[in-house]
């Protein structure tokens, strides 16, 4: 992660789908170091891992677009693209 500010927000954000319910064949955790977020799968069969690591990589993925999305109106402001019209 670029920040320990953006990894605690990741790990906040996937930190609901961490909370494994009755049936689930795999439980995850997710802990942060600093700037690392580290995410611990562990599952009952190798589909479950594979399941469980494709959605929290997905999870990671849009979380990470989401702060980049937002970063430049919390850093002094972007500007908005002109309306102009291009010939």
């Amino acid at each position: 992660m670029p920040d320990p500010k953006t990894a605690k927000s990741i790990r906040d954000s996937i930190g609901p789908e961490t909370e494994a319910g009755k049936g689930f064949r795999s439980k995850t955790t997710a802990t942060t170091r600093g700037n690392k977020l580290q995410i611990g799968i562990t599952a009952s069969d190798l589909v479950a891992l594979r399941a469980a690591s494709n959605s929290f990589l997905h999870f990671v993925s849009v979380g990470l677009k989401g702060v980049y999305a937002v970063a430049p109106f919390y850093r002094g402001g972007q500007k908005r693209a002109s309306r102009r019209r291009v010939p």
